[in-house]
């Protein structure tokens, strides 16, 4: 019993395979724990993490259509204010 304790102290919580690592063998072993639920703080930590990749793909897309789209401009010579051809429009 006192194994059960302290390894509830130690993880707060038990999953089912663990319980029985502890009741059997005394001690939690490593690997068992795969299938814990995950605490808030990780979800949000990862959801986070998630956001943060979904931006930063969005914002190199971007990018990458702006830097398409003024290569275009540029071959058709529009928006180029150095250009003395844009002053008869």
């Amino acid at each position: 019993m006192n194994a059960l304790v302290e390894a509830l102290l130690k993880y707060e919580t038990l999953n089912r395979a663990e319980f029985l690592a502890v009741m059997e063998h005394g001690e939690v072993q490593e690997g068992l724990g795969s299938d814990k639920p995950r605490t808030t703080a990780e979800v949000l930590a990862e959801a986070k993490d998630v956001l943060e990749a979904e931006e930063k793909e969005r914002a190199e897309e971007r990018a990458k259509k702006e830097a398409e789209q003024k290569a275009l401009d540029e071959a058709a010579g529009i928006g180029s204010e150095d250009d003395d051809t844009n002053l008869l429009n």
